[in-house]
């Protein structure tokens, strides 16, 4: 038994459809590309802020550094 395509169109992909579909694909590519910079940028944030709150935490517990600096490195965080 054939299956049914019904609603569907079975006719090959004309040129312009192609270059498009093409063009999207270069698109979303690109697209990608600079969603991974960014969670690079993300990640590098990150580790300064931890390391800074880490900094600021031994500092605070040794009484060099007021409990509001302390809170904002904790925010920053």
């Amino acid at each position: 038994a054939e299956a049914q395509t019904v609603g569907v169109d079975t006719a090959k992909p004309k040129d312009d459809d192609i270059a498009r579909a093409r063009i999207q694909i270069a698109e979303m590519r690109d697209a990608l590309a600079m969603m991974r910079q960014e969670r690079s940028v993300a990640a590098i944030n990150l580790d300064d802020a931890k390391r800074e709150f880490d900094r600021m935490d031994a500092m605070r517990r040794s009484g060099v550094v007021s409990q509001s600096e302390f809170d904002r490195a904790d925010r920053a965080y």
